[in-house]
């Protein structure tokens, strides 16, 4: 840009500030006329609107005053017609208060809408009382009319008094209020505006004061600039009139001082070139002598980096003749160097069988007809005649002007590790043989739940037919979500998957697996981690279909049930039999049962245990059935040999059910229920734990039972009396526990003989 140029810029700049001034000032001033003649007529239309509804009110209340003075001059007849006229004026009016109404509310809502004045809420609030009001108004005056037409004029006065006087009242006040704030409003925009103008005025004031100043600093800037370029000139000049050709003036833009600098820069470089051109062909032929030597030692360097690499590197020029090998080359295809260069690679390395085929390839590439492809595999022959596997990576060689001239390849002899990869193929196929032919389900899950493999047994129990549908789904998602009573699986609790979160095995067989169409079946499951190198990566669960197990299982507690039922009846028949012998102990082997079965449940048996102590208690005395009955029922003291045939009865009772196939040691109760902690009881004198714990609970029951009850030779004795003989025979004859548990039974109260 010319100097001129600049000049007449920095000018258009300060006349576009003072324009700028102007017409902010103009615009602002516009802007502020046409927002107050809005704000004015706006509220001059609300003031119109609001003294016609204060008119039409006001009309109305006069009109219904004077209808009731009338009420007193005039006939009923009259008055009647008077009444319906005046009802119908008076409704007009109201009529008209009401459109005037609505025409405020629009006005209102619209200043709302615009944002401004301030307050109009309120005034639309106070607008809405007043349409409530003349909507009263409007309603009252029907009242009224109804009770004129009834001759109640009285009422009638009294009505208007109480309502329609206070109801003009409230909306006089109303319209005031309107009025009021629609001159306030107006107050308020033409203070508004004086503050505005003011503040424009001095807006103008300052951006005049700065365009002065950008004028004063546009001239001094452009004054110190040109002085400033004329002395670099001068400089340059003086400079290179001392030989420092290397000189050179800045140049900033595109005026006439930097043409002249450019004149001068143009000069120098002439200058330079000239004395330069004759030194640069001396060190030119020096440079070319250092880069052979680099050459020579960059080629020497190269060949020991390619000896050294793990890999076999051969380099193929256009017609396929072997141009460069590495030594690892040499040594997987068995040559010495000098006896493959030169040599025609796919006639010397390349198998019969595909050689064809490669040549054409590489015949197609070297046209430039296809592209390179990068990794390929294929067998290579040695020297040796023995074929080995290489894995080649390759890459077209191009000269200096970009033509294909040859082939660079890398390749790795894979010959060990393809066998290895067919051999583990095998392996593979052979485990998942395997795992298709058994019967369990076989399922694999890494860290992360997702599935590894599944076999054919896991694809039909579950419904799938493709691995696609499993591998590197999140199984418990698909088939363990839900539990068996309903309820969601949350993943985080899954027993599949604690294996490997805990590192030992699971085993689970009350869980549900869901089938792909949404089915479910009882499975029993196996959970193991898997390790490698000593790191949990996943693991390897296997599972059953119990269905049928479970229904067999079923089946088979019906029958146990059915069983234990018949054993029962038959048990208690024999019971009965017996008491029904010995009239003086009937009842004697339930009540005995009942204790004993109470005396387990104190001392936490299990419940398997206290049903077999239920059952041996109640037929304890079974032995007794050999007793002829007059012993049984003798009243005074036995004799010896009777004393010998009672205590045979416990023998007797062994004898009779040792080999019926109890689940409890039904008659070991039956032989050991005499027994003593002391080993002097009878008949083997067995002691402490050689007792069976049934035995014990049993015998203490017995005894209990025996004292508290009546017999042939004496009458009852009471359970104090009971209670008093196993507590002083603790530890000799009963088992201590025993006895605690019977004694808190009855100091309790939870337990009594119903003796009757």
């Amino acid at each position: 840009m010319k100097i001129g140029q600049k000049i007449i810029l920095g000018f258009m700049v300060i006349a576009a500030l003072f324009g700028m001034a102007g017409g902010i000032h103009v615009a602002h001033l516009m802007q502020m006329k046409t927002q107050i003649d809005q704000i004015i007529s706006t509220n001059l239309g609300e003031l119109e609107f609001a003294e016609e509804v204060f008119n039409a009110v006001e009309e109305a209340h006069a009109t219904i005053l004077h209808l009731l003075a009338d009420a007193r001059h005039k006939t009923h007849e009259e008055h009647a017609a008077h009444i319906r006229q005046t009802d119908d004026t008076i409704k007009t009016q109201l009529n008209e208060a009401k459109i005037a109404i609505s025409a405020m509310e629009k006005t209102t809502l619209k200043q709302i809408a615009q944002g401004y004045p301030e307050n109009e809420d309120d005034e639309l609030r106070e607008i809405r009382m007043l349409r409530e009001h003349v909507k009263t108004f409007f309603n009252q005056s029907g009242e009224l009319a109804a009770l004129l037409k009834g001759g109640e004029y009285y009422t009638a006065r009294v009505f208007t008094n109480e309502n329609i006087t206070p109801i003009s009242l409230n909306v006089q006040a109303l319209v005031s209020d309107l009025e009021m704030d629609a001159r306030e409003e107006i107050e308020a925009a033409l203070t508004a505006a004086k503050t505005d103008t003011q503040r424009s005025i001095w807006s103008s004031i300052l951006l005049t004061l700065v365009a002065f100043i950008v004028a004063i600093g546009l001239g001094l800037y452009l004054s110190r600039s040109i002085s400033a370029r004329v002395k670099a000139l001068h400089t340059a000049t003086t400079r290179l009139g001392e030989g420092k050709l290397d000189t050179r003036v800045e140049i900033t833009s595109n005026d006439e001082l930097d043409q002249i600098a450019a004149d001068v820069n143009h000069m120098a470089e002439g200058l330079r070139s000239a004395i330069v051109s004759r030194d640069d062909l001396h060190k030119e032929v020096a440079q070319r002598k250092e880069v052979e030597v680099q050459l020579r030692a960059q080629r020497t360097q190269a060949q020991i980096y390619l000896d050294i690499a793990d890999v076999m590197l051969v380099a193929l020029d256009a017609n396929g003749y072997i141009k460069l090998i590495n030594r690892k080359g040499c040594q997987v295809l068995g040559y010495k160097e000098h006896e493959i260069i030169n040599k025609n690679w796919f006639e010397q390395c390349i198998t019969e069988d595909i050689r064809k085929d490669i040549q054409a390839v590489f015949t197609q590439l070297m046209a430039g007809k296809v592209e390179a492809v990068e990794n390929h595999e294929n067998t290579a022959i040695t020297k040796a005649g023995e074929q080995k596997t290489i894995a080649f990576h390759n890459a077209v060689i191009r000269d200096e002007h970009d033509r294909i001239s040859g082939i660079l390849f890398s390749g790795e002899d894979i010959t060990q590790r393809k066998l290895t990869e067919d051999s583990l193929r095998d392996s593979e196929e052979r485990i998942r043989l395997l795992l298709d032919s058994t019967e369990e389900a076989i399922y694999g899950l890494d860290l992360d739940g997702n599935c590894t493999f599944a076999n054919a047994a896991f694809m039909r129990l579950l419904g799938y037919d493709s691995h696609d549908e499993l591998t590197g789904k999140h199984l418990h998602e698909m088939m363990h979500h839900t539990r068996a009573d309903g309820s969601p699986y949350p993943d985080n609790e899954c027993r599949a998957c604690m294996s490997f979160r805990i590192g030992r095995g699971e085993h689970v067989d009350d869980e549900l697996f869901w089938r792909k169409d949404g089915s479910s079946f009882p499975v029993s499951y196996w959970s193991r981690p898997v390790r490698r190198n000593g790191q949990i990566t996943g693991s390897v669960v296997t599972f059953l279909d119990i269905s049928e197990r479970i229904k067999a299982s079923d089946a088979l507690k019906e029958s146990g049930e059915r069983l234990r039922t018949s054993l029962e009846g038959t048990i208690a028949a024999i019971s009965k039999s017996v008491e029904a012998r010995d009239p003086y102990t009937a009842g004697h082997q339930l009540r005995v049962a009942e204790l004993a079965v109470a005396i387990a449940r104190g001392m936490g048996c299990e419940e398997g245990s206290i049903e077999g102590i239920r059952m041996g208690a109640s037929i304890h005395d079974i032995g007794k059935i050999q007793l002829p009955a007059e012993i049984l029922s003798k009243p005074g003291k036995l004799s010896a040999i009777e004393y010998c045939l009672v205590q045979a009865h416990t023998k007797v009772g062994y004898d009779i059910l040792k080999d019926i196939a109890f689940p409890w040691p039904v008659a070991d109760i039956a032989h050991q229920h005499h027994e003593h902690m002391d080993g002097s009881g009878y008949p083997q004198g067995l002691k402490g734990a050689d007792i069976c714990m049934e035995a014990r609970i049993v015998a203490v029951a017995d005894v209990v039972e025996a004292i508290a009850s009546h017999r042939p030779y004496r009458p009852a004795l009471g359970i104090e009396k009971a209670l008093d003989e196993i507590r002083t025979q603790r530890g000799t004859f009963y088992d201590p526990k025993v006895v605690d548990a019977c004694l808190k039974l009855f100091a309790e109260g939870k337990f009594s003989f119903n003796i009757n």
